[in-house]
């Protein structure tokens, strides 16, 4: 049974199917509302790729950068199944 003191972790992958440049505005508003939705939920942890302000387009599995904070094809994949296991 769950109590309130445990903390689950659940791996997000917002995805989209596309190569290249910045992911279309309703996959953003989409993948903004399942974080919100998700971040509500009691006693858990959602793990989930961020886009680098610095620029949207680095890919980057030690920081868990994407771009958009998503995955479009399967480098970026590789680098967010590289990101997870290192926030167990």
């Amino acid at each position: 049974m769950f109590n309130n003191s445990q903390q689950i972790k659940i791996g997000f992958v917002p995805s989209y199917r596309g190569e290249w440049g910045s992911i279309p505005l309703w996959c953003v508003q989409m993948r903004k509302e399942a974080l919100a939705v998700l971040n509500k939920i009691v006693g858990i942890e959602v793990v989930v790729p961020q886009p680098c302000v610095e620029d949207n387009q680095v890919v980057d599995p030690v920081i868990g950068y994407s771009p958009d904070g998503a995955v479009g094809n399967l480098d970026q994949g590789d680098a967010v199944a590289e990101f997870f296991p290192a926030r167990r």
